[in-house]
């Protein structure tokens, strides 16, 4: 469907919406096939790349890590002058879920001191 469907952000967005449900190989080996066949930023900046919904029991900050630590791996695909834009985007999801780690830290540290 990749193949096919990579200029149609509509089929691509609700592709991508089920595909992030899978597992983080799964979802980087469908964004290398996406990216393979269309390098437009304007369809890539509206695919979802992780799932909306997330938690867990305990601290949460070692599900965010994971985010981050699969955001990372997809830096190596976009390399070259046509991904600037798309390693712009994940850069900032990356330092987006550092900054929820670091309120994260500070709100377990206030509820452990009571």
């Amino acid at each position: 469907a990749i193949q096919q469907y990579s200029n149609d952000e509509d089929r691509m967005r609700a592709l991508f919406t089920s595909i992030v449900e899978c597992s983080q190989n799964r979802r980087k080996q469908a964004l290398g096939i996406f990216l393979e066949r269309n390098s437009d930023f304007a369809i890539f900046e509206h695919l979802p790349l992780e799932r909306s919904h997330w938690g867990g029991v305990g601290s949460m900050i070692p599900h965010m890590q994971k985010r981050i630590t699969y955001l990372t791996t997809l830096l190596p695909m976009l390399s070259g002058s046509v991904f600037l834009q798309h390693k712009k985007r994940v850069l900032h999801e990356i330092e987006i879920w550092e900054g929820r780690i670091k309120s994260e830290e500070i709100n377990e540290l206030l509820e452990s001191l009571g």
